[in-house]
């Protein structure tokens, strides 16, 4: 659905005059000499990388670089982390028919989702979900080549067999990449993940809000 919605958005972008430019790069020095008025960085962020034992592992990756490499993961797979982005990629790998197990510190499923109406809706997904399944109040401790080393709540060690580890542990801002760009134009703002990391949502109100008052 989301894919759908970007694609969406380019063609409504088309459609009223907007060039978009997909994979280009532009260093600072080319787009001053393009002589914009305004420039928005919206360069968004990167994965935090956890400091857990194993996580350099070749079977391991992170959340946001498994949409379209998802079947290149292995059968059986563990997702490190289960706030918002950690269960919504582990319902996709269900429904891509993986087997999928969530181990996360929190004793509730995706605490920082939207309490208005998405919560339920993710809540119900993963009940229906026949291959997905969520330890809570559990601890990574390492990633070994068989799976995940792990603490249980009752500080018992346990190891959780795995073909593919997925960890989701936040995102950081691209700040200091996008600040590269702030002598390119007379007026310069940051958008979105790049400024703030939050979710899509924010993401498009940012922009919105930044395009309205030029």
């Amino acid at each position: 659905p989301l894919k759908d919605y970007k694609n969406w958005l380019i063609r409504q972008c088309q459609k009223n005059g907007v060039n978009i430019h997909l994979n280009t790069c532009p260093t600072p020095n080319e787009l001053t000499e393009m002589k914009y008025d305004v420039v928005f960085a919206a360069l968004g962020a990167r994965p935090n990388k956890l400091k857990i034992p194993g996580i350099d592992g070749s079977h391991v990756t992170f959340a946001m670089d498994v949409y379209g490499h998802e079947a290149e993961l292995g059968h059986h797979v563990v997702v490190v982390g289960g706030a918002e982005t950690g269960v919504e990629t582990a319902l996709y790998l269900e429904r891509c028919g993986h087997q999928v197990t969530v181990l996360s510190r929190q004793k509730e499923i995706a605490p920082d989702c939207d309490r208005i109406h998405y919560r339920e809706v993710v809540l119900d997904a993963c009940h229906a979900a026949k291959n997905l399944t969520f330890l809570l109040e559990s601890t990574t401790i390492s990633i070994i080549p068989e799976g995940v080393d792990y603490l249980d709540k009752n500080q018992h060690k346990n190891t959780l067999a795995a073909d593919s580890v997925v960890v989701s542990g936040g995102s950081l801002p691209l700040q200091q990449e996008a600040l590269a760009y702030a002598n390119c134009a007379p007026e310069f703002k940051l958008l979105g993940d790049c400024n703030i990391v939050s979710n899509m949502q924010a993401a498009i109100r940012s922009g919105f809000a930044a395009a309205s008052l030029i």
